[in-house]
């Protein structure tokens, strides 16, 4: 009996317009997009960071290593071993890099697919 009943009023009353499809399809989209354009700055971020830290890394492990082909011979061994622990995470922060660089294609990718695609105007209903 309610089944019926259901459909007594009108069979399309609970339908949602066009309007309100493409409305919630922009927005779900919106927010998507939203959240690959904050995870894109805070991948630049933190790479422009990473890198500033990297430079700086690398002109203080230039300056101990010497200019003189035999430096290594004198250098004093604390030298040797901060070197050596430099050179290991300047190798860790090379790799972060380059996730980073491989994250924010992806990122970009997504995010101009979205820009892209966004929501189109619905096409009119065809005649069966």
């Amino acid at each position: 009996m309610r089944f019926l009943k259901f459909f007594q009023a009108s069979p399309f009353e609970r339908f949602r317009s066009v309007e309100r499809n493409l409305a919630e399809d922009q927005r779900r989209f919106e927010a998507v997009s939203a959240a690959v354009g904050t995870a894109i700055r805070e991948f630049e971020f933190e790479h422009a960071g990473l890198s500033a830290r990297l430079e700086r890394a690398t002109a203080a492990a230039a300056g101990l290593m010497g200019t003189d082909a035999d430096d290594y011979l004198t250098r004093d061994p604390s030298d040797e071993d901060y070197l050596r622990k430099a050179e290991a995470e300047m190798k860790r922060a090379s790799l972060r890099l380059r996730e980073i660089d491989s994250h924010l294609q992806t990122l970009s990718r997504i995010h101009e697919t979205l820009t892209d695609k966004g929501i189109s105007q619905p096409e009119a209903p065809k005649a069966p």
